[in-house]
C-alpha cells in the first residue's frame, strides 16, 4: 500500500531523475579553449574543405585589386563616351531642328552639321549603355576573387588577361576608323566648299564627321593605351604576388 511520503518523494526523485540524464549540450564534446580552424582552413571555400581541394591563392587579392583597377578606367571610359553623345545629341538637336523647321530662312551648312553631330551621338550613347551595365555585373564576380582557390584563380587571370589584349586591339582598329572618319569628313568638307562645286550640306556634314573623327581618335588612343597598360599591371600583380610566371602571361 502506497502511502502519502511516498507520493511525496516521488517529485524529488523525478527531478534527481532529470537531473542524470545527459543533455545534448553535454552529448556533444566541446572544444578545448582557444581551438580554432588553421587560418587557410578558415578562409577556403565550404566545398574546397571537404573535397580536399586547395585554398585561396596567396596571389588572389592582388589579381583582383589589378582587374578592378581596369574596372574602374573602363567605367572612367564608359562614361565620357556616354557624356561626349549626350552633349551631341543636345548640341546637333539644338542647332538642327530651328533649320529643319523654318528651311527656307535657316543656313543648310547649319543645319546638315546639327542634324549629323546628333546621329553621332545617338550612336555614342547607344554604345555607351550595355558597356556600363556589363561593368556593372563585373564587378561583383571579381570581388569574389580572393576567395577562390589556385585553380579557379588562374582560369579568372587567364580571362581577365585575354580581356585586355583583345580590348587592345578593339580600341586599336577603332583608332584606324578615326583616322578614316577625319580623312572623309576632311575630303566632303573639301567638296563641299569647291567655288565649282558648293554644296552646304555636304560641307556641314564634312564638317560634324571631321569633329567626331578627332575626338573619337584621342578617346581610342587612351582606350588602347589603358588596355594595354591593364595587362601588364595583370602579369606584374601575378608575378609580384609569387604566380607562376607561364609562357605568354
Amino acid at each position: 500500500m502506497i502511502s502519502k511520503r511516498h507520493f511525496a518523494a516521488t517529485p524529488v526523485l523525478l527531478f534527481a531523475l532529470a537531473l542524470s540524464r545527459p543533455t545534448h549540450a553535454q552529448s556533444a564534446p566541446s572544444a578545448p579553449e582557444g581551438d580554432t580552424l588553421p587560418p587557410t582552413l578558415a578562409t577556403m571555400p565550404l566545398e574546397a574543405q571537404l573535397n580536399g581541394a586547395p585554398g585561396p591563392s596567396p596571389w588572389a587579392r592582388r589579381i583582383a585589386d589589378a582587374d578592378l583597377r581596369r574596372l574602374d578606367v573602363e567605367h572612367t571610359q564608359a562614361w565620357t563616351l556616354f557624356s561626349w553623345g549626350a552633349v551631341n545629341v543636345a548640341q546637333g538637336a539644338a542647332i538642327a531642328i530651328p533649320g529643319l523647321l523654318s528651311p527656307q530662312t535657316s543656313d543648310t551648312r547649319t543645319t546638315s552639321y546639327g542634324t549629323m553631330t546628333a546621329a553621332w551621338g545617338v550612336i555614342n550613347v547607344a554604345l555607351s549603355i550595355p558597356w556600363l551595365v556589363r561593368l556593372g555585373r563585373e564587378r561583383p564576380q571579381i570581388q569574389r576573387w580572393s576567395r577562390l582557390s589556385s585553380d579557379e584563380l588562374e582560369r579568372e587571370y587567364e580571362r581577365a588577361r585575354d580581356t585586355a589584349r583583345s580590348g587592345a586591339s578593339f580600341f586599336a582598329l577603332n583608332t584606324g576608323l578615326d583616322v578614316a572618319y577625319i580623312t572623309a569628313g576632311s575630303l566632303m568638307l573639301y567638296l563641299g566648299e569647291r567655288p565649282e562645286s558648293r554644296n552646304a550640306m555636304v560641307s556641314g556634314m564634312g564638317i560634324a564627321v571631321l569633329v567626331q573623327g578627332l575626338a573619337l581618335l584621342g578617346f581610342d588612343a587612351w582606350g588602347w593605351a589603358s588596355r594595354h597598360a591593364d595587362g601588364n599591371r595583370l602579369r606584374d600583380a601575378r608575378r609580384g604576388a609569387g604566380g607562376s610566371s607561364a609562357s605568354g602571361s
